[in-house]
């Protein structure tokens, strides 16, 4: 009996010694910054982070930066997160406290597709049950050479609920200055599925008097995701449709399809935006209609017709033959 309980504790204290290593090897920097890169990283992202430091109910990142096999990048210069470690390490639901994410620039000037399209709402979803209780980021979003975004968004996320997520910002354009304000909306599950993602963005095309109206809805049914998308200009009663949208989504089949309708008239966008007049070439007209969808990795436009006019030239486009993107190369 006396020899057992004396194995027993060599046992427990062995253990004891080696959890207590454990943890303090937890709270060690270069332990905690592997922990975070294991996290963060994986089979199509490098990571990369200057600092890291853990704390039994926060975790603080410094100088982050991931870039993706796509060419997309993104860097954070710092993160405040409010979450107790036994819920990263022990639950499958993670509810956050205060979330502040500052310095955030999303780089998608070389980025490019060649991956299958997998959906909008299922790669977020596949996450988890995730709670937010205060969400603060401040960033920009670099789309192209000469176009960027400048945003800061705040709000709350609740599982069951429909959570809205308030954006102000810029939209640059070259030299071109647009304000612009709006709302992210979510709504999920107690699963953590994401059953709706909706946005409604106000651009100052004019400042104070029209307004470039972005309206996108991503809804789950069943196993299909339903898109919308439409884009108006509006000035105090009076709006004009300049593109609309239609798209959906097959998760069991993985199969993408889309529709886009648009139409810019000189004469109309004036009647809007009479500030626009100079601005805008003479005789300026554009009708088109594209339909299509994915096939496997590529996206294929199978539909387009396209009618345009500009200051006294005319062109008519109809497409004879389905068209693949190559995404992969930007063609």
């Amino acid at each position: 009996m006396k020899k057992g309980f004396k194995v027993f504790l060599i046992i427990a204290g062995a253990f004891i010694i080696v959890l207590g290593l454990a943890i303090g090897a937890l709270f060690t920097p270069v332990v905690q910054k592997h922990l975070v890169l294991l996290v963060l990283g994986g089979e199509s992202a490098n990571v990369d982070i200057q600092k890291v430091r853990l704390r039994m109910d926060r975790v603080l990142l410094n100088g982050l930066l991931i870039e993706h096999q796509n060419g997309t990048m993104l860097t954070m210069d710092a993160a405040r997160i409010e979450v107790p470690l036994s819920d990263l390490l022990l639950k499958k639901r993670v509810s956050f406290g205060r979330v502040d994410l500052e310095g955030l620039q999303l780089d998608l000037r070389s980025s490019h597709s060649g991956q299958r399209f997998r959906g909008l709402l299922s790669p977020i979803s596949a996450i988890g049950p995730v709670s937010v209780d205060e969400l603060s980021v401040e960033g920009k979003v670099l789309l192209s050479q000469n176009t960027s975004l400048k945003l800061s968004a705040g709000g709350t996320i609740k599982l069951t609920q429909e959570n809205p997520i308030s954006i102000e910002g810029d939209f640059f354009l070259g030299d071109a200055r647009y304000p612009l304000r709006g709302m992210l909306a979510l709504s999920n599950n107690d699963q953590g599925v994401i059953e709706r993602l909706s946005l409604d963005l106000g651009i100052d095309v004019v400042e104070d008097e029209v307004v470039a109206a972005v309206t996108a809805n991503a809804v789950l049914n069943g196993k299909t995701e339903n898109y919308s998308l439409n884009v108006l200009l509006e000035r105090d009663t009076d709006s004009l449709e300049l593109f609309s949208g239609q798209g959906s989504y097959d998760i069991v089949g993985s199969r993408a399809r889309f529709s886009l309708n648009g139409q810019l008239v000189r004469e109309q966008l004036v009647s809007i935006a009479p500030k626009l007049e100079k601005r805008l070439p003479a005789g300026l007209h554009l009708d088109c209609q594209l339909e299509g969808g994915t096939y496997e990795d590529t996206w294929r436009v199978e539909v387009g017709n396209v009618d345009a006019s500009i200051e006294g030239v005319q062109t008519s486009l109809k497409m004879l033959q389905p068209f693949t993107l190559d995404l992969k190369r930007g063609q």
